[in-house]
């Protein structure tokens, strides 16, 4: 199977499980770019659990992520730090 067709499949069953057809693409990518890069136990062995856990209530699968910027935080910490 190609990455491509893989891809699509992973993509189909994110979907399947009630992602939005863009986190699919994302996740599907990901756990793909973790195989090529050599870490398959962040790879495709997750994709049955990941499901498991949709479908347990586990993950929600329509989570509105909100992004804090934390930066100068980070920054004044790491001074002290060095």
């Amino acid at each position: 199977m190609k990455n491509k067709e893989l891809n699509l499949l992973i993509k189909k069953i994110f979907i399947k499980h009630g992602l939005s057809p863009n986190h699919a693409k994302i996740c599907a990518d990901s756990l793909i770019n973790a195989e090529l890069v050599g870490a398959p136990s962040h790879g495709l062995s997750r994709l049955k659990m990941y499901c498991d856990r949709i479908s347990k209530k586990v993950i929600n699968p329509k989570a509105k992520i909100k992004i804090k910027k934390f930066l100068n935080r980070f920054l004044m910490l790491m001074q002290k730090i060095i």
